[in-house]
């Protein structure tokens, strides 16, 4: 199982269309000899019918799907055998800048518009061992 936030390091607020996590990260699983395994089910989707995430700055949104936080390695088509290694993610996100965005009412003109490269790893990395 596996978890995925998407951190604001920055000074504005960002407006992001929410998706569950094997949408919103692709995984890069590299074992002990160091050939990786690219889980990419990620997609942009700046246009997107599922509702707007807000992450103000400083702040972590944690990526879930029916209210669940983790997430099989599965939905990314990844499967590991026994062994070792190292996990980390590639954020694959788009949306809107916001400049100190209020905590109700409506919402105030955006001050640009971002989106991830899909390709840079940009995550802390974890280490597993499988055993079975």
């Amino acid at each position: 199982m596996l978890r995925i936030g998407l951190r604001n390091n920055a000074t504005a607020t960002y407006l992001f269309f929410d998706g569950p996590p094997w949408r919103k990260a692709n995984i890069v699983v590299t074992d002990a000899m160091g050939h990786a395994n690219i889980g990419e089910r990620g997609a942009l989707s700046y246009k997107s019918p599922v509702p707007m995430a807000k992450v103000d700055p400083g702040k972590t949104y944690w990526l879930a799907f029916s209210g669940e936080q983790w997430s099989s390695l599965d939905y990314w088509s990844i499967k590991l055998s026994p062994g070792t290694y190292e996990i980390q993610a590639i954020p694959v996100a788009g949306g809107e800048l916001y400049q100190g965005f209020p905590a109700q009412g409506p919402a105030p003109a955006a001050i640009g518009k971002f989106v991830t490269d899909a390709k840079t790893i940009n995550s802390n990395a974890v280490w597993v061992e499988v055993t079975q």
